[in-house]
């Protein structure tokens, strides 16, 4: 992927406190988009954020539990005070529990499925209004 001009891009990134998320934010960053960096794990969130402006990207840490609404509104709202509006939205926040699903019983797959599908309208309602 190429470099962007500078403050071309607006990512907000889900479960970015780790694993796909993590290296989302980063990859973005390093590419030169600003990006909001939001997981329930502040800590891990700030240590994120610290690596990507050593590196010279521009980073925000919002601590956020994607199945609350209200948290998801406050997101859309840090993010544009910060940075403005969203470009890009990479949903990556995992489910609490650890559960392997493919172990679990037969209803969970479907749960799990139906608050991923909430949590994606919820923020996409809320980001859509201003893209």
């Amino acid at each position: 992927m190429a470099s962007l001009p500078p403050d071309a891009l607006v990512a907000v990134i889900t479960g970015a406190s780790s694993g796909i998320g993590e290296a989302a934010a980063v990859a973005f960053a390093k590419r030169g988009a600003r990006v909001v960096l939001a997981a329930r794990r502040g800590d891990r969130l700030d240590a994120v954020v610290e690596r990507i402006e050593k590196a010279g990207g521009r980073a925000l840490a919002a601590t956020c539990d994607v199945t609350h609404p209200d948290q998801l509104r406050t997101l859309r709202a840090v993010t544009e005070e910060a940075f403005g509006p969203t470009d890009v939205l990479v949903n990556s926040a995992g489910m609490r529990g650890g559960r392997v699903l493919s172990r679990s019983s037969p209803s969970t797959p479907a749960s799990a499925k139906r608050s991923c599908q909430r949590q994606m309208q919820v923020f996409d309602l809320a980001v859509a209004r201003r893209m």
